[in-house]
């Protein structure tokens, strides 16, 4: 009479003895899964997502961390939801010269209104590849894709090798009385796209030079009032307009 409760009080203390271990090992597996998950949060939020990183602007060293090997790439992430890619527009893969190394940034005005569709089939009637610009920049903000940046660009005469062309729609030239044309400006959301731009790319190549078009051919591009624009952002060299027949 007295074993058998002897026995099942030894099982009771057997049974609660395992209890405990199950009870501690799935602690330490949840304090476990709960550092992981909370270091997962942690570095989710220290990466910012792409369409957060153009509000103008990353720190340096945070676009720095971000430029990595794959520099065209590295743009359009950058870029993201600032980037309309020619897949996006419906532009035609283009294929054209390498030119990987880019050493400067050549800022230049379409000298109309029409939108990057149009623009590409005007340079592909030259005969080009296609739009000679590797960006162009609407009056909305709005960044197009042209030429892919690893190809040479069709922007600058004779002089095309290792330079980024970014092309602003629009006419910035100054009034012309003898073809009506009013002196215009370009809007400050046009502005803020082209100096948020020009940020992501020379971090991510390490350029240093900015210049306009009229740096290297005689030319009234980009026009008197983004010339203006230019010299005051970039502090490029002063240009006389040019005035061409």
């Amino acid at each position: 009479m007295d074993k058998k409760p002897k026995r099942f009080s030894q099982k009771r203390r057997g049974g609660k003895g395992r209890g405990k271990k199950i009870l501690i090992i799935s602690l330490v597996g949840f304090f476990v899964l709960a550092g992981f998950v909370g270091g997962f949060a942690l570095f989710r939020c220290a990466v910012p997502e792409p369409s957060d990183i153009i509000e103008f602007f990353l720190e340096p060293r945070t676009l720095r961390r971000l430029a990595r090997t794959h520099e065209h790439e590295n743009v359009h992430t950058l870029l993201g939801d600032y980037l309309t890619t020619r897949e996006q527009w419906g532009g035609a893969p283009m294929e054209g010269a390498p030119d990987p190394a880019k050493v400067d940034i050549v800022i230049h005005h379409t000298a109309m209104n029409d939108p990057i569709e149009l623009i590409e089939l005007a340079h592909l009637e030259r005969g080009w590849a296609g739009t000679g610009y590797h960006f162009v920049i609407g009056q909305d903000g709005m960044i197009y894709e042209g030429r892919p940046l690893h190809l040479r660009g069709a922007h600058v005469d004779e002089a095309n090798t290792g330079k980024i062309g970014i092309a602003l729609i629009g006419h910035f030239a100054p009034e012309d009385p003898l073809t009506g044309h009013l002196a215009t400006e370009p809007p400050q959301v046009q502005i803020d796209a082209l100096l948020a731009l020009v940020e992501v790319l020379q971090t991510v190549y390490g350029i240093e030079t900015v210049s306009s078009h009229r740096l290297y051919n005689i030319t009234a591009c980009p026009g008197d009032t983004l010339q203006r624009i230019i010299e005051e952002h970039f502090q490029v060299e002063m240009i006389e307009p040019v005035v061409l027949p």
